[in-house]
């Protein structure tokens, strides 16, 4: 009889193993890929309203941009100025008034500004970044959050190795980007197993975007399992500590 017990131990933990191991094209990047040669599409960001925009003037003779680089007493900058887009999707600078950036890339911006302040300053040149390029990362990672990037660059490969990676338990064939494009949400999958995730149109990421890596139908039953193994432990313990009251009275 305890030959038997043991045998069917052992039978419950070899299947436990068995059904729990994860595939390895379901674990693996890019597992399709032999060798990758394909183009990817370069992404340039437009600029959105609220986001906020850190533009340099320069010439030779620096006191003659000082005027276009004023700073405000909050700031520690020592060159430029950081502007809010506002709900009208212009930026307020001095001497040019409200220049409308919406809707450009930075290079566009850039090459907007540099027109206009050559009215008034010849050979000048101009800067324009992103002061807060920033994207949140949640679900399966193993650190998730919102991420402020120096640059516009960045790839989704880029954002999931900010966040550490995927934990083993996340869907790595299934990830959803979304985007708010002036107030318009849209999602997209991305499938990081596959050599296709070049090809997408999420690759290159925008400002603000969310990505989202789901848990595995293990990770949900796991939880869900701990779940109902805690709800049970705290019943019986309260059972118990109730039944020990009554005996003593």
């Amino acid at each position: 009889m305890k030959i038997k017990l043991k045998n069917i131990l052992y039978l419950i933990v070899f299947s436990f193993i068995i059904f729990s191991c994860a595939k390895r094209e379901d674990v693996v990047y890019f597992n399709d890929a032999q060798t990758i040669n394909t183009f990817v599409q370069e992404n340039a960001p437009k600029i959105q309203i609220n986001d906020k925009l850190k533009v340099s003037v320069y010439a030779t003779d620096a006191t003659t941009t000082a005027p276009f680089n004023l700073q405000s007493s909050s700031t520690n900058d020592t060159e430029g100025k950081t502007y809010l887009v506002d709900q009208n999707g212009a930026i307020d600078m001095p001497i040019l008034g409200k220049v409308n950036v919406k809707g450009l890339t930075r290079i566009e911006a850039q090459d907007l500004i540099q027109e206009k302040v050559s009215f008034y300053i010849k050979n000048t040149s101009v800067n324009v970044s992103f002061a807060d390029f920033k994207i949140t990362i949640l679900g399966e990672v193993n650190s998730p959050g919102t991420k402020v990037l120096p640059s516009e660059k960045v790839s989704i490969i880029d954002a999931i190795g900010l966040a550490g990676d995927l934990k083993i338990n996340g869907v790595r064939n299934n990830i959803m980007v979304i985007r708010n494009t002036e107030g318009q949400v849209e999602s997209h999958r991305v499938d990081l197993t596959s050599k296709e995730v070049f090809n997408s149109p999420v690759y290159y990421l925008a400002q603000n975007d969310v990505i989202y890596v789901e848990p595995n139908k293990s990770a949900i039953q796991n939880a869900s399992s701990t779940r109902t193994i805690t709800i049970a432990a705290s019943i019986i313990g309260l059972v118990l500590s109730i039944t020990t009251i009554i005996t003593r009275l």
